[in-house]
Formats: C-alpha cells, structure tokens, sequence
C-alpha cells in the first residue's frame, strides 16, 4: 500500500472537524470533495469516522476500517512527523499503547524484551531498519538459491539450507578465488 500526503489541514478543535452530531465540517468536507471520487474507498482510522463519513451520502465515499488499517495508523501516527512535517504533537505514551501486532512480531522474532510502555522512536526506527533487511534478504535469497541446483551438480554440495550472506559468499569464492573474505561466524 502506497501513501500520499494530498493536502494537510490543521484543526484548532479536532472534535468539530468531525462528529457524530454536526457531521463532517465544512472544511474537512470541500477536502474529502477535492481528493475523493464517489464509490471510491477512504482509509480512516476510528469505526466512529467510518460511520460519519459513510453517512455524508452527496460525498458517496466508502470507508476502510479494520484491524489492518488499525496497524497502518498505528504507523502512521509514529511517523507522522515524517510524513507531515507541520504535525508537531509527539505522541503520548497512551497512544503509542497498545503495540502494533508487527511491531511485537519483530521484536519477538529478534528476542527483544521490550515492554510496551518502554517503546519509543528508536524502538519503532530499530525494529522498521531490521524488518527491511529481512525483506532485502529474503528477496536476495530467492534469487540466490536459483544456483542450488548447479551447486550439487558441480561440487556436491546442497546449499537449500544455506543463507543468504553464505551463499553470496561462496557465489564470491567461485568467481573471484584470489579474493580473501573474512567470514563471519555460523549460526
């Protein structure tokens, strides 16, 4: 999924931009008009502001919320002064809770013990730099372990099992024998 900031609009009273009396404001309102198309789906993130908005019948725009848009917001609002540099309000610690699902996903695979109340910009920084890497390898290894099959015709090694970094290496060795490579150390 792709995000992209359209327009920015900063609301002194956040409640009367949306609510389930008034509605949407008028504001909100000419801007949901401007960058969104009738029959077209919203990304929202609170059940209440589906309702609202769903109910504007003249704007006809359908709404998403879920337990996936609930992680993508999660997001969202830790890399909000990312992606809208005039949105200055740090989160506090009862919007930071509860953990993203991916976020404990990650710190769990990597075995940090990191409590939800101790999460913060490194942490969430820290665990979105170690969950690119493991998509940098795996699609790397996919292309790697095409030479499995040649490996075991060759030398008669089978090299299904190997990692990544290994392979890549002993590719390194085959290619270029006169190049010294210091190894790390095995799993």
């Amino acid at each position: 999924m792709e995000l992209w900031l359209k327009q920015f609009l900063e609301f002194e009273d956040k409640s009367a931009a949306i609510s389930p009396t008034a509605g949407l404001d008028k504001q909100l309102r000419d801007m949901l008009k401007i960058w969104t198309r009738p029959g077209e789906t919203l990304v929202v993130g609170s059940l209440e502001h589906k309702e609202i908005i769903e109910a504007d019948q003249e704007l006809g725009v359908k709404c998403w919320y879920d337990n996936c848009v609930m992680e993508m917001m999660w997001g969202m609002k830790n890399l909000m002064h990312s992606l809208v540099p005039q949105e200055h309000k740090a989160l506090t610690k009862e919007e930071r809770l509860p953990l993203s699902k991916g976020l404990q996903m990650i710190l769990h695979r990597y075995n940090f013990d990191v409590k939800p109340e101790m999460v913060n910009d490194d942490i969430v920084e820290t665990a979105c730099f170690l969950y690119d890497c493991d998509l940098i390898e795996k699609y790397h290894s996919r292309d790697l372990h095409m030479s499995d099959k040649l490996f075991m015709e060759i030398s008669g090694l089978n090299t299904q099992d190997w990692s990544a970094i290994k392979l890549a290496t002993a590719h390194v060795k085959i290619a270029y024998p006169e190049i010294q490579i210091d190894h790390p150390p095995e799993d």
